[in-house]
């Protein structure tokens, strides 16, 4: 029988997958996906009893495993943690940086420590990811990095300022790192989600107590977990999802002034300043 990935040229069957971020959300979401396509998993995340339980999960379907907790903020626990998978599968096909925080600030009230924080699991996090793993992507001239981004590293908004800088800065380095490895066999993925109704919001970095609900309905996770799966076998360049997603990144083009007006009248309405 072919299968779809027989017939975009990428099966999943049997690759090393490795997620991060993988206990909750997104990261949670996607490791499923990717074991339903007969993946081996390597799941990382901060939270050991998630992660198990997952883990679990997974094997009870017939997927194999590889649990480790790791803080991407921390740069001998990522050392530790590819050095452990290595050791015991050689490699990874399949690279996805999904670890994450939130931020929740007005400009006026982002201290650099804050800022910080944000940039050391949404920028340094996936950075030293990808350096654990290219070394061994390289020699093996094949692999995958998936980078799961924002549409807020398209267009800023307010009160999320420094969120929106590290999901900027995390696609710049998305484009250098894609150009830089085209010639070694290694493919580099943008997966930039809209609103994803997760538990993402309760565990931003906040300057205030209280965060505004967003006025808006999103993706589920298990939505956005098969796009990065799809993604991943058609190996799309670069993948913003959600049509009103796209609608604001193509606005943002030809109309920023338009666009600034708008979130202005969303400010007013729904964050109490």
């Amino acid at each position: 029988m072919i299968g779809y990935s027989d017939l975009v040229g990428y099966s999943l069957k049997n690759k090393v997958v490795t997620v991060t971020g993988a206990s909750s959300g997104i990261g949670l979401a996607a490791a499923r996906a990717f074991a339903a396509e007969g993946a081996r998993l390597a799941i990382a995340a901060r939270s050991g009893d998630k992660l198990e339980a997952l883990a679990k999960e997974l094997r009870s379907t017939g997927t194999e495993v590889f649990c480790r907790t790791m803080d991407v903020t921390d740069e001998l626990s990522v050392t530790r943690y590819f050095e452990a998978l290595f050791g015991l599968w050689g490699f990874t096909d399949v690279l996805v940086n999904n670890a994450g925080i939130g931020l929740f600030a007005p400009v006026a009230e982002l201290s650099v420590d804050l800022l910080d924080k944000a940039v050391q699991v949404n920028v340094y996090g996936a950075l030293r990811c990808i350096r654990a793993v290219l070394p061994v992507m390289r020699a093996r001239a094949r692999g995958q990095i998936i980078n799961i981004s924002s549409t807020a590293g398209k267009r800023s908004f307010p009160y999320y300022g420094g969120y929106c800088a590290t999901k900027s800065a995390l696609n710049a380095l998305t484009d250098a790192l894609r150009v830089e490895v085209k010639d070694e066999g290694i493919d580099v993925l943008l997966v930039c989600p809209g609103f994803v109704e997760t538990p993402f919001q309760e565990s931003s970095l906040s300057s205030r107590k209280q965060q505004p609900d967003l006025p808006m309905r999103g993706w589920s996770a298990d939505e956005v977990a098969d796009e990065i799966v799809k993604s991943s076998k058609k190996k799309t360049r670069e993948v913003v999802l959600s049509a009103s997603a796209r609608a604001l990144v193509a606005a943002e083009m030809v109309a920023p002034g338009l666009i600034d007006s708008a979130l202005n009248q969303l400010q007013r309405r729904f964050v109490s300043k």
